[in-house]
């Protein structure tokens, strides 16, 4: 299946629904469309018989019974336990997640801010992100397991059977390539609601080895207020987690300040969507920057270009250490090349801007290149990227080399020009 640990197309015009019943024997269940009965049936019928059909309807009991099962995902090389993100279903469709997670996340009914944190929607399904162990109620017979761990591992869709009085179920994931080994590190420039540990856990269920979680602010609604700025490792310091922010105007533009160790005030300014109704201009984009940098910290222009205001007077006066890439269209490739070949040297990261139950940590990501003789450390992998040693990633792993000069490097041509050997990979 193309996207097998990726979720399924949402179905919105399904015929079938299914629904938890409680009843005595002597209730009726009563079926309606739009107000209009299309069809009964006693309980106790259909528990003796198990369908009922009518003209216009067939009810059907779909419960084969439930087993409580543990489950351990691991990693098919080390054979350790292996965070990652799971979901359960019966052929009928029905979702048995485990035990503390949703069976759905309603993030197709338009909520925002809703849902946020452990568990994750792609189209019609929903996943928990788990350490690597679990469990729950799965139904007896024939399951549907769905398991994923970020780009590097095989995803895997498959149909286990649960038999009677089984409390147990071995999974395995097999990882394809790995990037750390190549000194390649894995970020998301750009997380928001996300709280400190549920970052961590999420992290490590999607393969990230970085999240730039951002304080922010809409309106009167300012978020990760409880998470102080700073750092915090899991995972043997594989996985980090830093807390920052991302200031925001809504016509000079926004821009995420990397690794703060004091907050730059306010976070946001001159009235909604950002900042408070009535709100008056009080900083620019330039002091926000500025105050960045006194303190070690680095400048990332979110979602180039827009807002497409003081970005570029931040480009001009080197205010900018790297600019994000979220969506690609001409637009956005337009005003990068324009920056380009006026002679300015942009790093690029990528990230998500998360904020719903429907985007994974580092669904989109930025590859960064430590060198051996470097420890990977927060700081280090910010020096990577306002080197340019970065490639962006959907999926696709990438190599290239120019005249053997890596990602990142810079080449002096002679006067008249000259050729160049390209070697790329992906």
């Amino acid at each position: 299946d193309d996207f097998k640990g990726w979720g399924e197309t949402q179905n919105e015009k399904s015929d079938q629904a299914y629904v938890e019943v409680a009843a005595i024997p002597s209730a009726t269940i009563t079926v309606k469309s739009a107000g209009e009965e299309i069809g009964q049936a006693n309980w106790g019928t259909l528990e003796a018989l198990g369908k009922v059909e009518t003209s216009r309807l067939h009810l059907e009991i779909v419960d084969r019974g439930r087993n409580w099962v543990h489950v351990t995902v691991l990693d098919d090389e080390t054979n350790r336990p292996l965070p990652c993100r799971v979901h359960f279903r019966s052929p009928e469709g029905i979702p048995y997640q485990p035990h503390g997670h949703h069976d759905h996340v309603n993030s197709n009914l338009d909520t925002w801010h809703i849902d946020i944190g452990g568990d994750l929607r792609l189209g019609q399904i929903t996943y928990a992100y788990i350490d690597g162990r679990c469990q729950g109620w799965l139904p007896r017979g024939e399951v549907i397991v769905d398991v994923a761990r970020g780009f590097e591992y095989e995803p895997l869709r498959t149909r286990v059977r649960i038999e009677p009085g089984q409390r147990e179920l071995t999974l395995h994931l097999k990882r394809w390539t790995n990037m750390n080994a190549q000194r390649w590190f894995s970020g998301d420039s750009h997380v928001h609601f996300l709280g400190a540990n549920g970052a961590h856990r999420e992290a490590q269920g999607e393969d990230l080895n970085v999240v730039n979680l951002l304080q922010s602010q809409w309106g009167h609604l300012f978020t990760n207020t409880e998470d102080a700025l700073g750092l915090t490792k899991t995972n043997n310091g594989q996985t980090l987690v830093y807390c920052s922010q991302e200031n925001r105007q809504h016509m000079l533009g926004h821009l995420t300040l990397w690794g703060l160790k004091e907050p730059v005030m306010p976070w946001c300014t001159d009235g909604p969507d950002e900042a408070e109704l009535g709100g008056a201009l009080e900083e620019t984009m330039a002091y926000w920057a500025d105050a960045c940098r006194a303190q070690g910290g680095t400048v990332i222009i979110p979602h180039l270009p827009n807002p497409n205001c003081e970005p570029a007077v931040l480009i001009a006066t080197g205010r900018a250490d790297a600019v994000e890439m979220i969506w690609h269209g001409n637009y956005e490739h337009l005003e990068y090349y324009r920056y380009l070949n006026c002679g300015y040297r942009l790093p690029l990261v990528g990230g998500t801007d998360k904020m719903y139950s429907n985007v994974p940590v580092g669904l989109y990501r930025t590859y960064a290149y430590v060198p051996r003789d470097e420890e990977f450390t927060y700081e280090n992998w910010c020096r990577a990227v306002r080197a340019g040693r970065t490639f962006l990633s959907g999926g696709p792993m990438i190599q290239l080399s120019v005249n053997g000069a890596s990602i990142g490097g810079t080449l002096q041509l002679p006067r008249g020009g000259g050729t160049l050997e390209v070697e790329a990979t992906a």
